[in-house]
């Protein structure tokens, strides 16, 4: 059998494989498979996303992180990787629950050792509920002792 020259591409390669041949996988020609779309790993993300845009509320990330590892979980089913987008919504929830556990630490913090803050949260809480909200504590402390 005598093959024709086949013409080269700009790097040596062949355009298309020999006539009667099937593409290899290293010519880059055999069909690849899309990945298929996993609407759990697409709602983990999601939920991902909302974990971040809600961290000013400090529980809402929380609920939402919650659910997006969750339907990440979900989307793995018996696979044996995880879908990208599981991943990433992953990664957004844990970084949204590491950031909002600072900021409640940080919130509780600033309370609790801030003696000016305390003052000004009293001078408030007082305007609108007629206490302060150390009395009112104390009152609550009382009631269970």
């Amino acid at each position: 059998m005598d093959f024709q020259q086949q013409p080269s591409g700009p790097l040596g390669q062949t355009p298309y494989p020999p006539m009667g041949q099937q593409p290899s996988p290293a010519n880059n020609h055999a069909p690849q498979e899309m990945p298929q779309l996993n609407a759990f790993a697409v709602v983990s993300a999601l939920f991902g996303v909302l974990a971040f845009f809600t961290l000013i509320t400090i529980y809402l990330p929380s609920f939402f992180g919650s659910l997006a590892i969750l339907f990440a979980i979900l989307s793995k089913g018996n696979k044996a990787r995880m879908h990208a987008a599981a991943r990433s919504g992953i990664a957004a929830s844990v970084a949204a629950l590491i950031i909002a556990a600072a900021l409640a630490a940080f919130a509780l913090s600033t309370f609790l050792y801030d003696a000016q803050f305390r003052q000004e949260f009293n001078a408030i809480y007082e305007n609108i509920y007629g206490e302060s909200f150390d009395e009112q504590w104390n009152d609550i402390l009382d009631f269970y002792k």
